[in-house]
C-alpha cells in the first residue's frame, strides 16, 4: 500500500505547465526581449550621436584654419570655382549626403582643400551613417541669400542628431528660425537652441564666419 501511495505522489509531482502559465513565461520573455532592444537601440543612437558632434566639431575646427590661411572657404571644383554645398566626409553611399529636401554631393576638390586641416586623412571620416528624417551625414552649405541677424553671411555646416541627444545643439554657434526670423533670415542663437525639429531629430546649423 505505501510504494503504492508513493507513486501516486510521485506521478502527481510530474505534471508539465498549464497553457496559461506557458502563455505568461511567453509574455514575459516577450517583454524583456523588448527592454533590451530599447536599450541597444538608445546605446547605438547616443554612439552616433557622440560620432556626429566629434567629427563636425573637427571640421568646423579644420575649415576656420583654412580660412584663417586662405581668407575664404574651400570652393566646389576649383580654385576658381563657385562655391557649393558639399558632403563632410568621403565613403557616403552613392557619394551623397543630406538627402533631403535635396542631396549635396562628396566633392574632390574641396575635400583635398580640406585633408590638410584633418590631419591627411584618407579617407575623410564620415559624420554619421544614421537617417534621420531622410537626412544623413553633415554638410557644408553655401546661400548667397543667407543673413544671420540681419547681416550677409552665406557660410554655415550643417548636421543632425537622433532625438535622444535632446532638444538642443550641442556644437556651435547655432543660427536658426525665430520670432520675427524664417528662412533664409536667421537668428544666432535661436531661443530653441536648434534649428530645425524632426519626427525623429533635430537639425543644426552653424554658423561661418565671413572672415577671421
Amino acid at each position: 500500500m505505501k510504494a503504492t501511495l508513493g507513486k501516486l505522489n510521485y506521478t502527481q509531482h510530474q505534471r508539465g505547465f498549464t497553457i496559461v502559465e506557458l502563455l505568461i513565461v511567453i509574455v514575459i520573455i516577450g517583454i524583456l526581449a523588448a527592454l533590451v532592444i530599447v536599450a541597444y537601440n538608445g546605446i547605438t543612437q547616443r554612439a552616433e550621436n557622440s560620432k556626429t558632434i566629434s567629427a563636425v566639431s573637427a571640421y568646423q575646427k579644420a575649415l576656420l584654419q583654412y580660412m584663417t590661411e586662405h581668407g575664404e572657404y574651400p570652393r566646389a571644383l576649383s580654385s576658381t570655382s563657385v562655391w557649393a554645398n558639399s558632403c563632410l566626409g568621403e565613403g557616403y553611399s552613392g557619394a551623397t549626403c543630406w538627402n533631403s529636401p535635396s542631396s549635396y554631393m562628396e566633392r574632390t576638390y574641396f575635400n583635398n582643400e580640406v585633408r590638410t586641416y584633418m590631419g591627411k586623412q584618407n579617407p575623410l571620416p564620415l559624420t554619421s551613417t544614421q537617417v534621420i528624417s531622410g537626412r544623413n551625414g553633415a554638410a557644408y552649405f553655401y546661400g548667397s541669400g543667407l543673413t544671420v541677424d540681419g547681416v550677409s553671411q552665406p557660410n554655415m555646416l550643417i548636421y543632425v542628431l537622433n532625438s535622444s541627444i535632446g532638444s538642443k545643439c550641442p556644437v556651435g554657434p547655432i543660427i536658426g528660425p525665430d520670432t520675427g526670423y524664417v528662412w533664409p533670415n536667421l537668428k544666432l542663437n535661436p531661443s530653441s537652441g536648434r534649428s530645425e525639429v524632426y519626427t525623429d531629430g533635430i537639425g543644426c546649423f552653424i554658423t561661418l564666419p565671413n572672415s577671421i
